[in-house]
């Protein structure tokens, strides 16, 4: 079992999802971690809400607004913009408790992977 600000949220027969914490507290920059089994290949999927932030070092009012401005249409007109977000751990617990999701989840899927197949190998 997992520990250490990252926890199960939803264990499926072909995808597990847990929830990690970040380090700054705020629980607006966790992390969703899924491991997903599908056609005979696992995926890792990390998903977290991705901030633009135009605060830091940045001048008066007008010249933050005019860069939400300019990226939003950017975004509305190209498709895209590159962001970037760190999660920060606070110790080596909790990059050992993320770790140990990650195998716990790989073993889960395997696990009814292997039962899927033995059913299926039972039915025909």
């Amino acid at each position: 079992m997992v520990s250490k600000n990252v926890m199960e949220i939803f264990d499926f027969t072909d995808c597990i999802f847990y929830q990690v914490g970040c380090g700054c507290g705020n629980k607006d920059c966790n992390m969703t971690l899924e491991l997903e089994n599908c056609d005979s290949n696992m995926y890792l999927n990390m998903s977290k809400d991705l901030a633009f932030s135009v605060y830091w070092g940045e001048g008066n009012i007008f010249t933050r607004l005019w860069k939400r401005i300019k990226y939003a249409s950017k975004l509305m007109f190209i498709g895209y913009i590159k962001v970037e977000e760190s999660h920060v751990f606070n110790n080596s617990e909790q990059i050992e408790a993320f770790i140990e999701a990650l195998n716990e989840g790989r073993e889960k899927l395997l696990k009814y992977e292997r039962i899927s197949q033995n059913s299926n190998s039972l039915s025909t």
